[in-house]
């Protein structure tokens, strides 16, 4: 779970779309997953970059995917971040 503060930092800091416990069958082809605790649409390279800050500030993982073909998630979901690379 995402504290409070934290959720501050990626709203605030972050130029681009910010989702909290997003579905990841959202975002998959095969439509299958548990939720991702924070999931980002950037808007350009800097906020990859702030993303990559706030996840080694707080020890938090952070993936990066496309289109979500070719991609299973579990049923547990993903903790961390999910960068979404391939909305553009």
């Amino acid at each position: 779970m995402i504290a409070e503060d934290m959720r501050q930092k990626f709203t605030t800091q972050i130029q681009g779309a910010v989702f909290f416990d997003e579905p990841m069958s959202r975002h998959t082809t095969l439509q299958t997953g548990g939720t991702v605790e924070v999931w980002i649409e950037p808007a350009g390279l800097e906020d990859c970059k702030v993303a990559q800050e706030i996840a080694t500030a707080h020890d938090l993982s952070i993936m990066t995917v496309g289109r979500g073909s070719n991609l299973l998630v579990r049923d547990g979901g993903i903790r961390g971040i999910v960068l979404h690379v391939g909305a553009a």
